[in-house]
Protein backbone atom coordinates (compact mmCIF):
# COMPACT_ATOMS: atom_id res chain seq x y z
CA UNK A 1 0.00 0.00 0.00
CA UNK A 2 1.52 3.26 -1.45
CA UNK A 3 1.98 5.99 1.58
CA UNK A 4 -0.20 8.37 1.59
CA UNK A 5 0.25 12.32 2.09
CA UNK A 6 -3.59 15.17 2.51
CA UNK A 7 -6.79 14.24 1.43
CA UNK A 8 -9.08 15.91 -1.63
CA UNK A 9 -8.84 19.09 -2.13
CA UNK A 10 -12.48 19.81 -2.32
CA UNK A 11 -12.97 17.99 0.49
CA UNK A 12 -11.13 20.27 2.97
CA UNK A 13 -12.88 22.98 1.70
CA UNK A 14 -16.30 21.05 2.59
CA UNK A 15 -14.88 20.52 5.64
CA UNK A 16 -13.93 23.70 6.52
CA UNK A 17 -17.28 24.78 5.77
CA UNK A 18 -18.77 22.17 8.02
CA UNK A 19 -16.48 23.65 11.10
CA UNK A 20 -17.79 27.13 11.03
CA UNK A 21 -21.16 25.30 12.15
CA UNK A 22 -19.38 22.85 14.65
CA UNK A 23 -20.14 19.51 12.22
CA UNK A 24 -17.89 17.08 11.68
CA UNK A 25 -17.61 14.53 8.81
CA UNK A 26 -14.46 12.17 7.84
CA UNK A 27 -15.43 11.46 4.38
CA UNK A 28 -18.22 12.57 1.85
CA UNK A 29 -20.51 9.13 2.34
CA UNK A 30 -20.85 10.95 6.39
CA UNK A 31 -22.35 13.79 4.66
CA UNK A 32 -26.12 11.92 4.55
CA UNK A 33 -25.45 10.06 7.56
CA UNK A 34 -24.84 13.64 9.51
CA UNK A 35 -27.78 15.31 7.65
CA UNK A 36 -30.28 12.35 8.88
CA UNK A 37 -28.96 13.43 12.53
CA UNK A 38 -29.42 17.16 12.28
CA UNK A 39 -32.81 16.56 10.61
CA UNK A 40 -33.74 14.41 13.50
CA UNK A 41 -32.75 17.18 16.12
CA UNK A 42 -33.80 19.89 14.30
CA UNK A 43 -37.22 18.42 14.30
CA UNK A 44 -37.28 17.32 17.97
CA UNK A 45 -36.18 20.92 18.78
CA UNK A 46 -38.89 22.48 16.69
CA UNK A 47 -41.48 20.04 18.67
CA UNK A 48 -40.56 20.81 21.84
CA UNK A 49 -40.54 24.92 20.36
CA UNK A 50 -43.95 24.57 19.13
CA UNK A 51 -45.52 22.40 22.20
CA UNK A 52 -43.70 26.10 24.35
CA UNK A 53 -45.75 28.47 22.31
CA UNK A 54 -48.62 26.54 22.66
CA UNK A 55 -48.08 26.38 26.01
CA UNK A 56 -47.71 30.65 26.05
CA UNK A 57 -50.72 30.93 23.48
CA UNK A 58 -53.50 28.36 25.93
CA UNK A 59 -51.87 31.09 28.91
CA UNK A 60 -52.94 34.40 27.02
CA UNK A 61 -55.94 33.01 25.75
CA UNK A 62 -56.86 32.94 29.75
CA UNK A 63 -55.10 35.88 29.84
CA UNK A 64 -57.98 37.30 27.03
CA UNK A 65 -61.05 35.91 28.75
CA UNK A 66 -60.16 37.45 32.15
CA UNK A 67 -59.01 40.66 30.12
CA UNK A 68 -62.52 40.82 28.27
CA UNK A 69 -64.33 40.11 31.58
CA UNK A 70 -62.86 42.82 33.59
CA UNK A 71 -63.17 45.18 30.44
CA UNK A 72 -67.01 44.45 30.19
CA UNK A 73 -67.40 45.28 33.61
CA UNK A 74 -65.82 48.52 33.90
CA UNK A 75 -67.95 49.62 30.64
CA UNK A 76 -71.24 48.65 32.38
CA UNK A 77 -70.10 50.68 35.63
CA UNK A 78 -69.11 54.05 33.34
CA UNK A 79 -71.77 53.27 31.11
CA UNK A 80 -74.23 53.43 34.16
CA UNK A 81 -72.32 56.29 35.80
CA UNK A 82 -72.42 58.55 32.29
CA UNK A 83 -75.81 57.38 30.34
CA UNK A 84 -78.30 59.26 32.42
CA UNK A 85 -76.46 62.16 32.06
CA UNK A 86 -76.18 61.78 28.42
CA UNK A 87 -79.69 61.11 28.01
CA UNK A 88 -80.61 64.02 29.75
CA UNK A 89 -78.73 65.89 27.62
CA UNK A 90 -79.66 64.27 24.31
CA UNK A 91 -83.29 65.02 25.66
CA UNK A 92 -82.61 68.67 26.26
CA UNK A 93 -80.74 69.13 23.13
CA UNK A 94 -84.32 67.63 21.67
CA UNK A 95 -86.29 69.55 23.58
CA UNK A 96 -84.74 73.21 22.94
CA UNK A 97 -84.74 72.09 18.54
CA UNK A 98 -88.74 72.14 18.79
CA UNK A 99 -89.66 75.31 20.48
CA UNK A 100 -92.00 77.30 18.19
CA UNK A 101 -91.95 81.07 19.69
CA UNK A 102 -89.80 83.44 17.96
CA UNK A 103 -88.19 84.81 21.37
CA UNK A 104 -87.62 81.23 22.56
CA UNK A 105 -86.06 80.15 19.63
CA UNK A 106 -83.53 82.30 19.83
CA UNK A 107 -82.98 81.36 23.65
CA UNK A 108 -83.31 78.24 22.52
CA UNK A 109 -79.95 78.37 19.76
CA UNK A 110 -77.67 79.30 22.53
CA UNK A 111 -79.01 76.44 24.89
CA UNK A 112 -78.91 73.84 22.62
CA UNK A 113 -75.61 74.83 21.35
CA UNK A 114 -74.31 74.55 25.48
CA UNK A 115 -76.30 71.15 25.59
CA UNK A 116 -74.52 69.95 22.37
CA UNK A 117 -71.10 71.37 23.43
CA UNK A 118 -71.95 69.17 26.75
CA UNK A 119 -73.47 66.27 24.79
CA UNK A 120 -70.20 66.24 22.63
CA UNK A 121 -68.08 66.63 26.11
CA UNK A 122 -69.51 63.27 27.51
CA UNK A 123 -69.11 61.21 24.20
CA UNK A 124 -65.55 62.33 23.96
CA UNK A 125 -64.76 61.60 27.62
CA UNK A 126 -66.78 58.10 26.98
CA UNK A 127 -64.69 56.90 24.33
CA UNK A 128 -61.54 58.27 26.17
CA UNK A 129 -62.09 55.91 29.14
CA UNK A 130 -63.50 53.46 26.61
CA UNK A 131 -59.82 53.51 24.94
CA UNK A 132 -57.92 53.33 28.09
CA UNK A 133 -59.73 50.83 30.09
CA UNK A 134 -59.97 48.09 26.31
CA UNK A 135 -56.04 49.25 26.06
CA UNK A 136 -54.37 45.97 27.77
CA UNK A 137 -57.24 44.29 25.62
CA UNK A 138 -56.25 44.67 22.95
CA UNK A 139 -52.53 44.64 23.53
CA UNK A 140 -52.79 40.81 24.72
CA UNK A 141 -55.52 40.09 21.49
CA UNK A 142 -53.03 41.99 19.27
CA UNK A 143 -50.09 39.70 20.75
CA UNK A 144 -52.24 36.21 20.38
CA UNK A 145 -53.18 36.67 17.28
CA UNK A 146 -48.84 37.45 16.32
CA UNK A 147 -48.12 34.70 17.88
CA UNK A 148 -50.65 32.50 16.55
CA UNK A 149 -49.52 33.69 12.84
CA UNK A 150 -46.03 33.49 13.61
CA UNK A 151 -45.41 30.38 15.83
CA UNK A 152 -44.22 28.39 13.30
CA UNK A 153 -41.43 30.65 12.40
CA UNK A 154 -40.69 31.62 16.20
CA UNK A 155 -40.39 27.90 16.85
CA UNK A 156 -37.81 27.48 14.08
CA UNK A 157 -35.40 30.66 15.43
CA UNK A 158 -35.62 29.08 18.66
CA UNK A 159 -33.97 26.07 17.01
CA UNK A 160 -31.84 28.54 14.75
CA UNK A 161 -28.85 26.50 14.92
CA UNK A 162 -30.14 23.12 14.46
CA UNK A 163 -32.02 24.39 11.13
CA UNK A 164 -28.78 26.38 9.31
CA UNK A 165 -26.99 23.08 9.96
CA UNK A 166 -30.13 21.28 8.50
CA UNK A 167 -29.65 23.74 5.40
CA UNK A 168 -26.24 23.90 5.09
CA UNK A 169 -25.47 19.74 4.81
CA UNK A 170 -29.09 20.04 2.41
CA UNK A 171 -26.56 22.66 0.15
CA UNK A 172 -23.64 20.53 0.35
CA UNK A 173 -25.59 17.23 -0.28
CA UNK A 174 -26.38 18.41 -3.83
CA UNK A 175 -23.11 20.14 -4.77
CA UNK A 176 -20.88 19.75 -7.55
CA UNK A 177 -17.82 20.93 -4.43
CA UNK A 178 -18.95 17.39 -2.85
CA UNK A 179 -19.74 15.37 -6.14
CA UNK A 180 -15.77 16.36 -7.08
CA UNK A 181 -14.92 15.40 -3.22
CA UNK A 182 -16.31 11.91 -4.27
CA UNK A 183 -14.22 11.33 -7.20
CA UNK A 184 -11.34 12.67 -5.32
CA UNK A 185 -11.50 10.41 -2.88
CA UNK A 186 -12.08 7.45 -5.61
CA UNK A 187 -8.64 8.76 -6.94
CA UNK A 188 -7.47 8.42 -3.46
CA UNK A 189 -8.69 5.15 -2.34
CA UNK A 190 -7.08 3.98 -5.75
CA UNK A 191 -3.90 5.45 -5.80
CA UNK A 192 -3.32 3.77 -2.66
CA UNK A 193 -3.13 0.20 -4.18
CA UNK A 194 0.69 1.23 -5.82
CA UNK A 195 3.73 -0.56 -3.93
CA UNK A 196 4.53 0.43 -0.47
CA UNK A 197 7.62 2.10 -1.68
CA UNK A 198 5.46 4.77 -3.70
CA UNK A 199 4.29 8.15 -2.45
CA UNK A 200 1.07 9.63 -2.84
CA UNK A 201 0.28 13.79 -2.18
CA UNK A 202 -2.80 14.84 -2.28
CA UNK A 203 -4.04 18.73 -3.08
CA UNK A 204 -0.51 20.00 -4.03
CA UNK A 205 -0.56 24.03 -4.15
CA UNK A 206 2.85 25.45 -5.38
CA UNK A 207 3.61 29.35 -6.24
CA UNK A 208 6.83 30.77 -7.47
CA UNK A 209 8.00 34.02 -6.78
CA UNK A 210 9.12 34.88 -10.27
CA UNK A 211 6.84 33.61 -13.58
CA UNK A 212 7.76 30.49 -15.41
CA UNK A 213 7.14 30.90 -19.25
CA UNK A 214 5.25 28.26 -20.82
CA UNK A 215 3.72 28.37 -24.26
CA UNK A 216 3.90 31.76 -24.82
CA UNK A 217 2.46 32.46 -20.97
CA UNK A 218 3.34 33.02 -17.92
CA UNK A 219 3.12 30.05 -14.90
CA UNK A 220 2.69 31.88 -11.03
CA UNK A 221 1.05 29.20 -9.42
CA UNK A 222 -0.58 25.58 -10.07
CA UNK A 223 -3.00 23.09 -8.24
CA UNK A 224 -2.27 19.23 -8.56
CA UNK A 225 -4.90 17.02 -7.11
CA UNK A 226 -2.26 13.98 -6.37
CA UNK A 227 1.25 13.91 -7.11
CA UNK A 228 2.69 10.48 -7.16
CA UNK A 229 6.41 9.86 -6.48
CA UNK A 230 7.82 6.87 -7.45
CA UNK A 231 11.24 5.06 -8.86
CA UNK A 232 10.20 5.85 -12.34
CA UNK A 233 9.72 9.63 -11.43
CA UNK A 234 6.46 11.74 -10.56
CA UNK A 235 3.20 11.61 -11.86
CA UNK A 236 1.10 15.06 -11.39
CA UNK A 237 -3.00 13.83 -11.75
CA UNK A 238 -5.77 15.74 -12.40
CA UNK A 239 -9.11 14.21 -11.07
CA UNK A 240 -12.04 15.37 -13.62
CA UNK A 241 -15.55 14.20 -13.99
CA UNK A 242 -18.77 16.32 -15.32
CA UNK A 243 -19.56 18.32 -11.88
CA UNK A 244 -16.13 19.46 -11.70
CA UNK A 245 -16.73 20.97 -15.26
CA UNK A 246 -19.78 22.39 -14.71
CA UNK A 247 -18.27 23.73 -11.68
CA UNK A 248 -15.57 26.02 -13.68
CA UNK A 249 -17.89 26.17 -16.93
CA UNK A 250 -17.88 30.17 -17.21
CA UNK A 251 -14.07 30.29 -16.91
CA UNK A 252 -13.67 27.96 -20.36
CA UNK A 253 -11.79 25.23 -17.31
CA UNK A 254 -10.10 23.37 -19.41
CA UNK A 255 -8.65 20.30 -16.90
CA UNK A 256 -5.99 19.46 -19.55
CA UNK A 257 -4.30 21.84 -19.94
CA UNK A 258 -4.57 22.93 -16.01
CA UNK A 259 -2.59 19.66 -15.38
CA UNK A 260 -0.05 19.99 -18.00
CA UNK A 261 0.53 23.40 -16.80
CA UNK A 262 0.89 22.58 -13.23
CA UNK A 263 2.78 19.51 -14.10
CA UNK A 264 5.43 21.89 -15.65
CA UNK A 265 5.64 23.72 -13.03
CA UNK A 266 6.47 21.41 -10.20
CA UNK A 267 9.20 20.11 -13.43
CA UNK A 268 10.59 23.57 -13.27
CA UNK A 269 9.88 23.88 -9.10
CA UNK A 270 11.99 20.76 -8.02
CA UNK A 271 14.73 20.38 -11.01
CA UNK A 272 17.24 22.67 -9.14
CA UNK A 273 16.99 20.79 -5.84
CA UNK A 274 16.62 17.06 -7.76
CA UNK A 275 18.00 17.29 -11.28
CA UNK A 276 16.94 13.67 -11.56
CA UNK A 277 13.51 14.19 -11.43
CA UNK A 278 11.03 13.97 -13.86
CA UNK A 279 6.86 14.64 -14.21
CA UNK A 280 4.54 12.99 -16.68
CA UNK A 281 0.94 14.53 -16.34
CA UNK A 282 -2.33 12.45 -16.14
CA UNK A 283 -6.17 13.50 -16.44
CA UNK A 284 -8.04 11.06 -14.48
CA UNK A 285 -11.69 11.06 -15.07
CA UNK A 286 -14.64 9.23 -14.01
CA UNK A 287 -17.74 8.05 -16.21
CA UNK A 288 -17.33 8.80 -19.76
CA UNK A 289 -14.76 11.55 -21.52
CA UNK A 290 -15.06 12.55 -25.80
CA UNK A 291 -12.67 10.76 -27.54
CA UNK A 292 -11.72 14.06 -28.70
CA UNK A 293 -10.71 15.20 -24.83
CA UNK A 294 -8.17 12.29 -24.93
CA UNK A 295 -5.34 13.38 -27.10
CA UNK A 296 -2.47 15.42 -26.27
CA UNK A 297 0.78 15.36 -24.39
CA UNK A 298 -1.26 14.51 -21.25
CA UNK A 299 -2.59 11.36 -20.47
CA UNK A 300 -5.90 11.12 -20.09
CA UNK A 301 -7.48 7.33 -18.60
CA UNK A 302 -10.37 6.38 -16.52
CA UNK A 303 -9.54 6.25 -12.38
CA UNK A 304 -8.89 2.51 -12.32
CA UNK A 305 -6.94 2.77 -15.22
CA UNK A 306 -3.92 5.04 -13.87
CA UNK A 307 -2.29 2.88 -11.12
CA UNK A 308 -1.76 0.06 -13.81
CA UNK A 309 -0.42 3.31 -16.44
CA UNK A 310 2.19 4.37 -13.54
CA UNK A 311 3.31 0.84 -12.51
CA UNK A 312 3.94 0.08 -16.03
CA UNK A 313 7.28 2.58 -15.93
CA UNK A 314 9.87 0.12 -14.88
CA UNK A 315 12.95 2.79 -14.37
CA UNK A 316 14.74 2.97 -11.16
CA UNK A 317 15.87 6.73 -11.62
CA UNK A 318 15.16 7.78 -8.06
CA UNK A 319 16.64 6.11 -5.24
CA UNK A 320 14.01 5.47 -2.28
CA UNK A 321 16.32 8.14 0.27
CA UNK A 322 15.88 10.62 -2.61
CA UNK A 323 11.93 10.30 -3.06
CA UNK A 324 11.78 10.90 0.55
CA UNK A 325 13.27 13.81 0.45
CA UNK A 326 11.12 14.87 -2.59
CA UNK A 327 8.39 14.23 -0.32
CA UNK A 328 9.07 16.14 2.44
CA UNK A 329 10.04 19.32 0.31
CA UNK A 330 6.97 18.81 -1.83
CA UNK A 331 5.03 19.27 1.87
CA UNK A 332 7.20 22.02 2.77
CA UNK A 333 6.67 24.13 0.25
CA UNK A 334 3.30 23.24 -0.26
CA UNK A 335 2.15 24.18 3.09
CA UNK A 336 1.75 20.92 4.02
CA UNK A 337 3.82 19.83 6.93
CA UNK A 338 3.90 22.12 9.90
Amino acid sequence: MASIYGTSRAWKEIAAHLEIYQLKAGHPSEIALLLQGCTRDFSEQFDDARQAIEAEIAALEQEVAKEKEKVRVELDKFSDEHTLEIKQAELAVDFYRHERSLFNFVRSFFRIRRETGKLEELQKTLQEDRDEIEHDLREKESQLSQIKTTKNQIAQAACREAYEKVEILKSISGSQELAGAVVEFEMIDTLARLPDNFHVINDVRLQVDRGLRFEGEWLISGEISNLVVTPAGLFAIEVTSGAKQAEKKEAVFDPREQIKRAAHLCYSFLKPEFPAVTVRSILAYRGHLPESEKTGIVKTLPIPDVPAYITWFKENTLAEALMREIVEYVLEVSGQRQ
